[in-house]
């Protein structure tokens, strides 16, 4: 049996679709211990690299699922937490928050795009902009 994602994506398997939400779900979990984590030891390297591989799994599969509008906006998280990785940005609380809004955003879009609803876009170019505009901090603060 197969379900169909939207009209824009071909029917996926009833399965694959179930075990992408189970892999999310303990996904979400990881991030948000990670991110609790982090709110501790801000500057902990292995904390950020194990949250970014969470984000960069998550990411992969919903391209593999072909949910573009996830792995756009997962793209958008992942290179935050690459400027996190890399020393760019330092992790802080005003930066959790926008990264757990981020994760949260994630759970809202595999709901919608899973249940045929529409997206609340306008919520997540809200989030996706507040990730842009840690990116484009890290990029201005860079030396040259």
């Amino acid at each position: 049996m197969t379900e169909s994602t939207n009209s824009s994506n071909p029917p996926i398997d009833k399965h694959v679709l179930e075990e992408f939400r189970s892999d999310y779900n303990y996904a979400h979990s990881e991030i948000e211990s990670l991110l609790l984590a982090l709110e501790q030891t801000p500057n902990d390297t292995q904390l950020l690299n194990k949250l970014f591989r969470e984000v960069h799994s998550i990411k992969g599969n919903s391209h593999f699922l072909g949910f573009q509008e996830m792995t756009d906006f997962l793209h958008a998280l992942e290179t935050v937490l690459e400027k996190l990785r890399n020393g760019d940005l330092f992790y802080n609380h005003s930066i959790g928050d926008i990264v757990l809004k981020a994760v949260d955003q994630i759970a809202n879009i595999l709901h919608d795009v899973t249940h045929h609803q529409p997206a609340n876009r306008k919520q997540t170019a809200s989030i996706q902009n507040d990730l842009s505009n840690l990116v484009t901090m890290a990029n201005l603060a860079r030396p040259n």
